[in-house]
């Protein structure tokens, strides 16, 4: 019966498409038990029907408001609750100073003040903090299993361990040695605008330049408590996006992604050791690796152009080069010779670096992963921009490390006049659909949000407006997060529009996750 019932809870938050696939493999059960005469537990109907659904069922939305609120969501963004509210969890205690002797009673006071205009105040009065103190504004909102952690300006950062029931708070004693005034970090060091789980007892988060770790520590059900945080690494550009990954059959640590201007940075450890991973596309705003969601057949080629640059003689690599005006190609040798245009990589080629990277696809002796990448401020175009980022390593010597690493950056599809900031909303999700549906692209920013069916060849007309963030959910739909709106897409032509209530008292949303 539990597990009945466990699974009646998953089948009713997912999708339409999967509920009907469901249905229709039930009724395959039924007619195959019946003809061959046998029976099956309930707990084998159960698996059997959970590796039917195309990925896991929503189990709520989360998103983050300005004013410093947290909302949930559990059935899939048609109504909202606030769960945590930053104003509401400070406690604004008001020092008292004691009446000196001889001084005018309450009666007294009061026809003095009246006396006077009632709008002077004197200098040594009490101001309350939530008075002077700047507004918290939630920037950034990232879920994993049931842990839920959101950041935000001067130096905000909160953990839930029980689904967003409550949520423990990081003291801003702890930020003071990286905080304003610090001499490690600039003045605003402590205005967060990212934060992702490594596992489920560490997070990472970041500023401008500057990438945290912090462990984290339950205490109970539903409480947390924070470790000492460390500074993974400042780096000299500003960053473009932090994205954590699970891995499967590698232990509890998620993979790590960085993205700086002109750099991919990849860990495997924690943020221990960050690998640079070069290319063309500017700074990349959002990552999606394509064989987290898609199957290994699914997976795009290695492109020959990036194999022919890799092994090539450095001859033919010079005259290839001048032929090519436009390239997104990069290729650094382990000599520390690079090709023509690529610049200062700077990239350390440790042993066990081919391990190190994940690159779980292979090609003769090249060693390859495929990226669904947005970013802006490539060297062609400035605008906004879509791509499939390929990146590979060969190794021709029985150890791990590459002779040869080499990106590639394929169907650039840019988006025309749209240059987001550094601040401003630019993300991508893909989605594989029931069936031969085959695999679908989203890609939103400001201008709105879009889809492609050809791996990011043509992407269709935008819809919607000022799109804060695009997820990729069951059954192959993607849920949309806008300003003020939350927007379910069964497929790239229907929308469901649910619009954020108005007694809820948060202004607009600035993020959405997902919890599955």
């Amino acid at each position: 019966m539990e597990d009945t019932a466990a699974f009646s809870a998953v089948l009713q938050r997912s999708a339409p498409v999967t509920r009907r696939r469901v249905l229709v493999v039930l009724f395959a059960l039924g007619k195959y038990a019946k003809r061959e005469n046998t029976e099956l537990s309930p707990s084998a109907i159960m698996t059997l029907l959970e590796y039917v659904m195309v990925g896991k069922p929503v189990r709520f939305l989360f998103a983050s408001g300005a004013g410093g609120s947290v909302l949930r969501s559990h059935d899939r963004g048609f109504t909202w609750r606030v769960v945590y509210r930053i104003r509401d969890n400070v406690t604004d205690v008001v020092p008292t100073r004691r009446q000196p002797a001889g001084t005018l009673g309450a009666v007294g006071e009061t026809k003095a003040l009246s006396e006077t205009g009632g709008n002077i105040a004197s200098k040594d009065e009490v101001i309350p903090p939530s008075a002077v103190e700047p507004e918290n504004h939630t920037s950034c909102i990232a879920t994993m299993d049931d842990r839920v952690a959101v950041c935000g300006d001067n130096g905000f950062l909160a953990v839930s361990v029980d689904r967003g029931l409550s949520f423990s708070k990081l003291a801003k004693e702890a930020f003071h040695p990286f905080g304003e005034g610090g001499s490690n970090n600039e003045s605003n060091c402590s205005d967060f605008r990212g934060v992702e789980f490594l596992s489920e007892c560490a997070l990472v988060f970041f500023s401008k330049r500057h990438l945290f770790r912090c462990p984290l520590n339950q205490k109970s059900y539903n409480s947390v408590e924070f470790g000492d945080i460390s500074l993974l690494q400042a780096f000299s550009d500003p960053i473009g996006c932090v994205r954590t990954f699970s891995r499967a059959g590698r232990g509890c640590m998620r993979e790590l992604f960085v993205a700086t201007n002109g750099f991919v940075h990849y860990s495997h450890d924690g943020g221990a050791v960050l690998l640079k991973i070069p290319h063309k596309l500017g700074v990349i705003r959002s990552i999606e690796p394509m064989d987290v969601v898609l199957r290994h057949r699914e997976i795009p080629q290695l492109p020959p152009s990036l194999i022919d640059a890799m092994t090539a003689p450095a001859v033919e690599r010079h005259l290839s080069a001048e032929k090519e005006k436009y390239s997104y190609s990069v290729v650094v040798r382990a000599t520390g010779a690079q090709d023509k245009g690529v610049g200062d990589s700077g990239c350390d080629f440790c042993e066990g670096w081919v391990d190190g990277i994940s690159l779980p696809h292979r090609l003769g002796s090249v060693c390859y992963r495929v990226l669904l990448v947005a970013g802006c401020g490539a060297n062609i175009l400035p605008y906004d921009c879509t791509a499939l980022l390929f990146v590979a390593a060969s190794s021709n010597g029985p150890d791990t490390t590459p002779d040869v690493l080499g990106s590639l950056a394929e169907h650039v599809d840019y988006v025309p006049y749209i240059k987001s900031g550094i601040t401003e909303p630019l993300s991508v999700a893909l989605t594989r659909r029931p069936g031969s549906g085959g695999c679908v692209f989203a890609r939103s920013n400001i201008a709105g949000v879009s889809f492609s069916s050809d791996m990011g060849r043509s992407w269709s007309i935008p819809k919607q407006a000022y799109v804060v963030s695009v997820l990729a959910s069951d059954g192959g739909e993607f849920v949309c997060c806008n300003r003020r709106n939350v927007v379910n897409f069964p497929n790239s032509v229907c929308e469901e529009v649910h619009a954020l209530q108005t007694d809820l008292r948060v202004p607009f949303l600035t993020d959405i996750a997902m919890m599955t």
